[in-house]
């Protein structure tokens, strides 16, 4: 049986991924976006790319991370 690796998110996004722990109670089962300590949650498809979108205009510096909030199973979906 083969081993499943975890995949480790790079050094730039530890600050994201400390946000979805600190609050996963408050979106579980939610997709959100995360940049830097603040999350916006995602409704739709359609309104996830337009807040992307908006969200890597208003945060040139800052790379936006679309995730599945599951608790210690958090899935990133886009970077």
């Amino acid at each position: 049986m083969r081993k499943e690796k975890k995949r480790r998110v790079s050094a730039k996004h530890q600050i994201e991924i400390q946000t979805l722990k600190t609050h996963e109670r408050e979106f579980h089962g939610k997709n959100v976006i995360v940049v830097g300590r603040q999350i916006f949650p995602v409704e739709s498809g359609k309104q996830a790319a337009k807040l992307l979108a908006e969200l890597r205009e208003k945060y040139p510096d800052q790379t936006p991370l679309l995730a599945y909030a599951m608790g210690e199973e958090t899935y990133i979906l886009c970077l």
